[in-house]
């Protein structure tokens, strides 16, 4: 299982059978062997929570991590020869074959479907430019933004994130260091206090990526009450942000 929450909807869509009787809920597998999955009872907070359990020769019972599936479908065995050369073209995997350079490898046949992961790895993207379309002509006039964490290795105060700050202009960085997430909103205002006074000037630009701490409540309101434009960056693009990444980098 990818996630932790088992959609019912979902379970039925695919052919299984979902049975609520009491407070007992039973997973039933596909036709035509309708063997029971699990059978899980509700809780004192309504919930059912899926815990598949093993029989110990004590008659013990414990809950285990590792769930054996009732059906398999064995993998391709030309796919598995692609996958094993790093995704090597199967016009060159035939090349092997017939010069005898691979010894054991048979003669692969090409199927029917394509592997998503080639096609995503193979898809063309245009570069980004070298130089940013808009620069700033003074402090303070774009302050770029990103937040790191957690990290494995704690700091000397226990710390499991970083957050920069970086002055477009003149490149001036600020690190804070943060124990959670909610923090962020409240050190940028520290912030926003701290260099507004210090320089006499005011934020106008504020370029971020879209994560979830810079588009909290309290973010929107903050800005509007205080003029400041907010940028975000494309999804999965880093590179628009190669600023203030490149110092964590």
């Amino acid at each position: 299982m990818k996630c932790n929450l088992l959609s019912i909807g979902q379970l039925v869509q695919k052919g299984y059978n979902v049975f609520f009787v009491d407070d007992v809920c039973t997973i039933m597998d596909k036709t035509p062997n309708k063997q029971c999955i699990a059978e899980v009872k509700m809780t004192r907070n309504r919930m059912f929570p899926l815990r598949m359990k093993v029989d110990l020769k004590n008659g013990e019972e414990i809950v285990v991590e590792t769930q054996e599936a009732f059906q398999s479908e064995p993998k391709n065995e030309n796919l598995l020869w692609h996958l094993r050369f790093g995704y090597l073209n199967f016009g060159g995997l035939n090349l092997l074959n017939r010069k005898g350079i691979v010894r054991g490898l048979p003669l692969i046949e090409k199927p029917d479907s394509l592997y998503e992961g080639c096609i995503s790895g193979k898809q063309h993207r245009k570069s980004f430019p070298s130089r940013k379309s808009i620069k700033a002509k003074a402090p303070l006039e774009i302050v770029h933004s990103d937040f790191c964490g957690p990290m494995q290795i704690l700091s000397l105060a226990s710390n499991h994130y970083i957050l920069t700050f970086i002055d477009d202009f003149t490149r001036k960085t600020w690190v804070y260091f943060l124990k959670n997430k909610s923090e962020v909103f409240e050190r940028f205002c520290n912030f926003k206090e701290l260099v507004e006074n210090q320089s006499g000037l005011h934020i106008k630009v504020l370029r971020t990526d879209r994560g979830g701490e810079y588009i909290s409540k309290e973010f929107p309101c903050f800005r509007r009450e205080n003029g400041i434009h907010k940028q975000f960056t494309t999804r999965y693009a880093p590179q628009q942000n190669e600023v203030v990444e490149r110092k964590i980098g």
